[in-house]
């Protein structure tokens, strides 16, 4: 009874308590407030690196000097921020230098390992992303991109920077493509898994969709949709919405649409507190020690409750049980009194049956007798008259006939009583065995109790 009631005081004063927990506010000592960093707006940047890698790994995997100058300055004329890049060959030596006449020298900075790239800060004020330049699967060259920090530009405008010189590279590499009304799909594949380019789609003049994120959507009409939105939430600081024309021989042949999730200021509470201490007051603590008390009574009650039944429970079983034992035995007493009545009965028609067969032989016997006598009267050749006067009516006597019939007579009666009373004594037989049958099953149960 204690056990079960202190069980259920328990868990009365975790529920009470636990409900007052869920509801108190621990006391707020200070909000810390995260500022974003630089390298939280590096994907634009880094993504922009991977797209110029694979414009000139066909002129690096050549170490056309010639050919290279002349791509990338095309290039550092369409970016509007630009970073400083180093390209080398597999052996490091500067194959083009943005700053100045670098050509032929080795790359004295930190070297980009196997095909591995990397990003790292330097000096405080510069970004530094190194990756290999690859030419259908092989590494052919390396390029470096320093992103010189000046002048402490917020890491909204940071990140912002990243992605527009992204976009102008974009526009400038897949003109001929959108001409084309075709995009393709290996030269956008880093861009699709970045996580803040929530939206990037590039429609012709024709507004068919030539690439977008959701790739159900090429090559479908664009109607209405995010671009809308976007237009409309553009003074939302979180997110920034720009477009960009694709151009080709000075013609415009299509537009790239981009929307940025850029970095965001956070402000994070900080408490010291596990429990409120609100929740231990003295007051607050009446509600568990309450359920506590409430709920051991009613377990302890239940328990009384519980024990109560069962003991009624087994008395009526055992009333029930030495019904059953006296109703039983009176079953046995009227089973055995009707197999000795059963016993006397079948004994009696035994002997009837007895004298019936004695009887059925005695007449047997005079007929055998009576045609002994016939037969010996006649000679063998006299077998057909012999027949003709025992069945015929001369040369036998009236008398001598009537009793041969009713000897006949009496030996069929008596066979069929004979085979009707050996069928009351097999069915009285039957009865007899099941009898004893069912009192062995009774006796059985009695010893099985």
């Amino acid at each position: 009874m204690f056990k079960k009631g202190l069980i259920f005081g328990i868990i009365g004063f975790a529920i009470s308590f636990g409900t007052l927990f869920f509801f108190s506010k621990p006391d707020i000592a200070k909000k810390k407030v995260i500022k974003p960093t630089y390298t939280e707006g590096l994907n634009g940047w880094v993504t922009f690196s991977e797209l110029l890698s694979s414009k000139i790994g066909e002129p690096v995997a050549l170490n056309d000097d010639l050919f290279i100058s002349m791509l990338m300055e095309e290039i550092m004329g369409r970016i509007p921020n630009p970073p400083v890049i180093t390209i080398t060959g597999k052996n490091h030596s500067i194959l083009w230098y943005s700053e100045s006449e670098e050509q032929g020298k080795k790359y004295s900075g930190q070297k980009v390992s196997g095909d591995e790239k990397f990003v790292k800060v330097r000096d405080s004020v510069v970004i530094e992303i190194g990756s290999p330049i690859k030419l259908e699967g092989e590494t052919v060259g390396y390029q470096y991109v320093d992103i010189e920090i000046k002048n402490k530009p917020n890491p909204h405008s940071f990140a912002l920077a990243g992605w527009r010189n992204y976009a102008s590279l974009l526009a400038y590499s897949v003109r001929e493509g959108v001409v084309k009304n075709k995009v393709d799909s290996n030269m956008m594949s880093d861009v699709s898994n970045r996580s803040d380019l929530l939206h990037l789609t590039i429609l012709s003049m024709d507004n068919t969709i030539l690439w977008d994120k959701n790739k159900a959507q090429v090559g479908k009409k664009y109607k209405m949709g995010w671009i809308e939105k976007a237009t409309i939430e553009e003074k939302n600081t979180d997110k920034s919405y720009f477009s960009l024309p694709v151009e080709l021989q000075g013609k415009k042949v299509g537009e790239i649409y981009f929307l940025i999730n850029l970095p965001t200021t956070k402000e994070i509470a900080i408490t010291k507190e596990l429990i409120p201490k609100a929740l231990l007051k003295g007051k607050n603590l009446i509600f568990p020690i309450a359920s506590f008390v409430i709920l051991f009574l009613i377990g302890g009650l239940l328990s009384r409750t519980t024990v109560g039944t069962k003991a009624v429970k087994l008395l009526g079983e055992k009333e029930d049980l030495e019904s059953l034992i006296q109703d039983l035995k009176k079953e046995s007493k009227r089973l055995e009194e009707r197999k000795d009545e059963l016993t006397t009965e079948v004994a009696g028609k035994q002997k009837v049956k007895k004298d019936l067969e004695n009887e059925i032989q005695s007449v047997e016997g005079k007929i055998e007798s009576i045609m002994s006598k016939a037969f010996e009267k006649t000679s063998e050749g006299e077998e057909e008259t012999l027949f003709a006067n025992l069945f015929g009516e001369e040369g036998v006597k009236g008398s001598q006939r009537k009793e041969e019939l009713e000897l006949t007579q009496r030996v069929v009666e008596k066979r069929r009583e004979e085979i009707a009373l050996s069928g009351r004594i097999e069915s009285r037989r039957k009865e007899l065995i099941e009898l004893e049958r069912k009192i062995e099953r009774l006796k059985q149960g009695k010893l099985e109790e």
